[in-house]
């Protein structure tokens, strides 16, 4: 999911009536900031940077605006260099070439604020609805990225690749770190004991469920998952699959 890509080639963005020329990375050092606090975990700016910097190389590809590829403002993503910070500036360091790519080519990463609670399906195979821990009323589209979701699932120990995966399916490079992904976003929630992942987790000395039962897709897979003190026990929706689980 993950891949390095060169990032020599300058992108156009449209500041009012004019058009700047920016190298990527630098153009990066501005956007990571006003997008995202940079007080904020710095996995969660890392997931931001690795976001922005794939939706830049896709606008370069199918550009945003007749003159250039992006605009500075909210209808593409907001680039404010007077907000430029040394924790976005190692964000954006420590990514530097990672971007999210699809069939060769990279992925229109649309991220918003605030999902309120739960993704939306986006016209996209990898802008999928998926459960999101993120606190409060929606702000924005809800598509993609949720940033106060990744904010809490870094500040729950994620790293940006598992926040990326969570957020931008069809499959992780790291198939388990989408499982684990998903059973974070679920904990804080009540959970109940019932059903054959309940059993399970009786029988394999689990302990007490963290978060509820969720109905969730991965790569294109429905299936199941209930985190639980010692692990996450999972089922596809097959009926010759069995039920498993992972440690966390």
């Amino acid at each position: 999911m993950l891949h390095h890509r060169s990032t020599a080639d300058p992108v156009l963005i449209l500041e009012g009536a004019a058009v700047r020329e920016l190298e990527l990375e630098e153009y990066l050092c501005g956007v990571v900031p006003a997008e995202m606090p940079a007080s904020w975990p710095l996995e969660a700016l890392m997931a931001q940077a690795i976001a922005a910097r794939t939706y830049a190389l896709h606008s370069v590809l199918h550009p945003r605006h007749p003159e250039a590829h992006l605009c500075s403002g909210p209808h593409c993503q907001v680039w404010n260099p007077a907000r430029r910070h040394p924790r976005s500036d190692e964000a954006v360091r420590a990514t530097t070439g990672l971007v999210l790519l699809w069939e060769g080519e990279p992925m229109c990463t649309m991220y918003s604020a605030n999902c309120g609670g739960h993704t939306d399906d986006g016209p996209l195979p990898y802008l999928r609805g998926v459960p999101c821990p993120a606190p409060g009323p929606r702000q924005g589209h809800g598509l993609g990225l949720c940033q106060h979701g990744a904010r809490a699932l870094a500040e729950r120990g994620l790293k940006a690749s598992d926040i990326l995966a969570h957020y931008y399916s069809p499959l992780p490079s790291d198939p388990e770190a989408g499982w684990r992904a998903l059973a974070w976003a679920a904990l804080g929630q009540p959970g109940v004991m019932h059903g054959d992942l309940a059993r399970y987790a009786r029988a394999h000395h689990l302990g007490a469920p963290l978060g509820p039962e969720q109905i969730v897709s991965l790569g294109g897979q429905s299936c199941r998952l209930q985190p639980y003190a010692g692990g996450i026990v999972c089922r596809t929706d097959s009926p010759t699959s069995s039920i498993r689980h992972l440690d966390w």
